[in-house]
């Protein structure tokens, strides 16, 4: 099933056309939201079920087009500081964004539960120059050697972002 998501995404992508000047909002930039664990190895280390995210978000378009674009995004967060932790993640994305803010988006995840995989979805909502993105994300539980034997728990975040749109800035 993986591999069809990703086909998918990237078929999507490189069907999307190569016109310069995508109406697409590009989104870097500082993100803030809250993770929800269910049952499982995490939250018994843990002790608990949300964890607080804080981070940064770097893309880049393969592909741009009038309405939609192809996209590589990074997202780097740090969760659980609230609670005294230092949780780091990196997940890296392959996606497609259109003109009207809504995207989609998968990839490998990096934390300290171990390796897994992400999906994400989002809308970005624009006021003049500033974007506004939101995103839910969910990375499946795994078994993890680094807890040991057992599932890991499944994550749900929800992050939210801004940053100027330098087109419209004159």
């Amino acid at each position: 099933m993986i591999k069809r998501i990703l086909a998918l995404l990237l078929g999507a992508a490189l069907f999307c056309s190569d016109a310069s000047g995508a109406e697409v909002s590009e989104l870097s930039g500082p993100r803030v939201g809250v993770t929800g664990i269910t049952p499982g190895l995490a939250t018994e280390e843990l002790g608990t079920y949300f964890i607080g995210q804080y981070g940064w978000q770097l893309e880049t378009r393969f592909s741009d087009g009038e309405n939609f674009c192809g996209l590589a995004e990074f997202v780097f967060l740090v969760g659980g500081t609230e609670q005294g932790y230092f949780l780091p993640s990196l997940s890296s994305l392959i996606g497609i964004r259109n003109s009207n803010g809504f995207e989609f988006g998968a990839g490998p995840n990096i934390s300290i539960t171990g390796i897994g995989f992400v999906v994400a979805t989002g809308y970005n909502f624009k006021s003049g120059a500033l974007n506004f993105p939101v995103n839910i994300s969910w990375v499946p539980s795994t078994d993890n050697p680094f807890f040991g034997t057992g599932r890991t728990g499944h994550r749900i975040s929800l992050t939210f972002g801004f940053n100027m749109d330098r087109k419209e800035i004159k």
